[in-house]
């Protein structure tokens, strides 16, 4: 891996990344963390592939400075009846599964899971990635004997802004949100492991090119829609899944307009995949110009 400065970020920062950062390339394929069994398998295989070759700027981590300020913060807290920063290790059909929890709250036998996030991540997110994480949590919880009854994301929000919190009922009214998360059965969460160890074994050995692309949900994937737009107007005023409903609803306004097809794009492989450059299906996928139609 290798880091870019391209902001001129000072070199205590630089020295801090630089610092956290481990190769990867060396890792052990056979023990993975359960953030890494949650996710694609092309993500981690194609990272551990072609460490050496990969380019990051240290800007990108800047955020994940401060998340694991707010772990070293916890971790300072009073341990009684609570597991700080615990690594649980269970092994599946020769596969190491490793979780490091934030913290289990002996008391309430609950896990409080720690993120520093944005407020479109807790609306609009994706919340079902972070139910497999915590039912992987209360899974090794469970194996080693620890009774497991809640669950809880508890989101310190980076983006929050007090003047939009008074505007809409929907925003949160602190930079904070608490989402609990809802708890498998013993024998799902096992099954979910388990599936998840035999996806990984089963693809381990491909080469690149043969890797299973990641699902639409896994991609962000938005479909692609058609635009109405009043002609010279740059923002639309409906959007419509076929040209056809497009075309009807032009009927009957009384406007000059156009129609645009924007096309679908896959959020997370455009601004926040790592190693799409050695992605098949990303480096397959051509930009398609806009299809532009003029109605009167």
């Amino acid at each position: 891996m290798h880091y870019t400065n391209r902001y001129n970020l000072p070199p205590s920062l630089v020295d801090v990344i630089n610092n956290k950062t481990y190769d990867l390339s060396e890792s052990d394929p056979n023990r993975i963390g359960v953030t890494t069994l949650i996710n694609p398998p092309i993500t981690r295989l194609l990272t551990v592939r072609h460490w050496k070759e990969l380019e990051e700027d240290v800007s990108d981590h800047l955020w994940r400075i401060t998340g694991n300020a707010y772990h070293y913060i916890l971790a300072k807290t009073d341990s009684k009846d609570r597991l700080i920063e615990e690594k649980l290790i269970e092994i599946v059909d020769g596969i190491t599964i490793v979780g490091k929890l934030d913290l289990y709250e002996q008391k309430y036998k609950s896990i409080e899971d720690y993120k520093v996030t944005s407020v479109w991540a807790i609306k609009l997110g994706n919340k079902e990635e972070w139910g497999k994480q915590l039912n992987c949590y209360a899974w090794l919880l469970r194996k080693a004997k620890l009774e497991v009854k809640e669950a809880y994301i508890n989101a310190i929000l980076r983006d929050w802004r007090k003047k939009e919190s008074k505007k809409y009922k929907d925003y949160p009214q602190i930079p904070f949100s608490r989402i609990k998360v809802d708890l498998w059965s013993f024998d799902e969460q096992q099954k979910f492991v388990e599936e998840r160890v035999k996806l990984y074994k089963s693809v381990m050995n491909l080469p690149d090119n043969e890797l299973p692309i990641c699902s639409p949900e896994e991609r962000w994937a938005k479909k692609d829609v058609w635009a109405v737009y009043k002609y010279n107007n740059k923002t639309a005023m409906r959007l419509f899944d076929t040209e056809d409903e497009a075309i009807d609803f032009t009927y009957n306004v009384s406007c000059k307009t156009r129609i645009e097809e924007r096309k679908g794009v896959d959020m997370k492989c455009q601004d926040y995949c790592l190693v799409n450059s050695f992605c098949k299906y990303w480096k397959d996928k051509k930009p398609l110009a806009k299809n532009v139609r003029k109605s009167i």
